[in-house]
């Protein structure tokens, strides 16, 4: 099931993050100064493993999980390039800046690695379990850790830029909006600093246990709790616009869409907020499903795994499409058009071939939370194939069996 992603954040870490400057090296502790995993620990080292080798042709470069590497896979010529052993299947390690990857793995180590070889740039050990995504924020990584810390890290260097111990644990990491830095602590308080003075801006309070990391959209921060509640509030003032009682704890990622916010509940449960208000639009039930990595968002719709792949519509719940019946009529007007322009019909080797490379159907739940990447959606499926959707065509462009 879904791991929950593992502040006070003073003015120094913040104004760290907008200034980095070698005045800040001289508060990097002595025990980061190098490239290398502090002394003593005894712990394996690894490198990158080459699969095929980069080429110019390869313009779109997609970073996965899978099976306790990080791999990064051309999409230009449908192949992975390298992979990185992590350690195990860490929910969302990994954070790309241009062609700069960022990861940690399950020794809490934080590497930088060229996204194209695979070539390491630097490592930092980090003395704390790591949780959450890490963020680029003005040149530094910034991750947290189970135990409340926060870290910046230079983003081309690795070295320590600042660390400060918040004393609580934070939901999931952190957001940013516009010169804000949010922070969720699962105690069930929220408060937004200005990230060029550190000066505490709001702070929101009085909820529930919060697990799972708010969602800044449009000028609103949204968040649910373990008291059943779901949260809008201003994110600039930190004011409460509304809150509205759904009936079962969120504990599961949500969507954010333009007039809706799409809730993944218990016991197959899918729940519609309307945006401005909070009011319930409706709601749908999928007997013998619960929800963990089986769904993602896309421009105007959503997509569910049952495990075959249905679509949405937010605003009012209703189905656009099942995958199967789409990729049969796209099959059959593809068909058509050969036909009337006077094209060979295909022989059952080519229409195998076009069934199991462009028409395929998906029956397969992902084994992590799906990545988007600027117009793709892609996973591993269970059954070791990296999945490719293109959500602005609503297809699948690629299927591709891992080794």
């Amino acid at each position: 099931m879904r791991k929950n992603a593992k502040c006070l954040f003073v003015t120094t870490i913040i104004l760290a993050l907008m200034l980095i400057d070698p005045l800040f090296s001289q508060t990097i502790t002595n025990t980061m100064e190098n490239n290398s995993v502090k002394a003593g620990f005894g712990l394996p080292t690894y490198s990158s493993e080459t699969i095929n080798e980069y080429s110019a042709e390869d313009k779109i470069l997609l970073p996965f999980v899978y099976n306790g590497f990080i791999y990064t896979f051309s999409l230009n010529r449908k192949i992975p390039l390298w992979r990185f052993f992590i350690g195990g299947d860490l929910e969302n390690p990994f954070v790309l800046n241009d062609k700069q990857l960022f990861f940690f793995d399950i020794y809490n180590r934080l590497y930088s690695v060229n996204l194209s070889d695979g070539k390491l740039m630097w490592i930092r050990d980090v003395d704390d379990e790591v949780i959450g995504q890490p963020s680029i924020v003005k040149n530094a990584v910034v991750i947290t850790t189970h135990k409340g810390n926060i870290l910046a890290f230079s983003e081309a260097n690795g070295r320590l830029i600042e660390q400060y111990d918040t004393k609580r644990e934070i939901a999931g990491g952190i957001n940013f909006y516009n010169d804000l830095m949010i922070v969720a602590f699962k105690e069930g308080i929220v408060e937004a600093y200005n990230i060029y003075t550190g000066k505490k801006v709001w702070q929101f309070a009085n909820t529930g246990f919060i697990s799972v990391k708010p969602v800044v959209n449009e000028g609103k921060l949204f968040f649910g709790t373990w008291d059943n509640n779901f949260y809008s509030l201003d994110v600039k003032e930190g004011k409460l616009i509304w809150i509205n009682y759904v009936g079962s704890e969120i504990s599961r990622d949500f969507l954010v869409f333009k007039s809706n916010i799409v809730l993944f509940l218990s016991g197959g449960e899918i729940l519609s907020l309307n945006k401005q208000n909070g009011v319930i639009d409706w709601v749908k039930y999928f007997k013998g499903i619960d929800f963990d990595y089986n769904y993602f968002g896309g421009i105007d719709k959503f997509y569910v795994f049952i495990p075959e792949l249905l679509a949405y519509d937010p605003k009012n719940g209703s189905m656009v499409f099942t995958y199967r019946e789409r990729v049969y009529e796209l099959y059959k007007d593809m068909l058509f058009n050969m036909m009337v322009e006077g094209k060979h019909f295909i022989d059952e080797k080519e229409r195998e071939k076009l069934l199991r490379d462009k028409y395929f159907v998906v029956n397969n739940y992902p084994i992590l939370p799906p990545v988007k990447s600027d117009d793709f959606v892609y996973y591993v499926g269970d059954d070791s194939n990296l999945y490719i959707y293109n959500i602005k065509k609503d297809f699948f462009i690629l299927k591709y069996k891992l080794e």
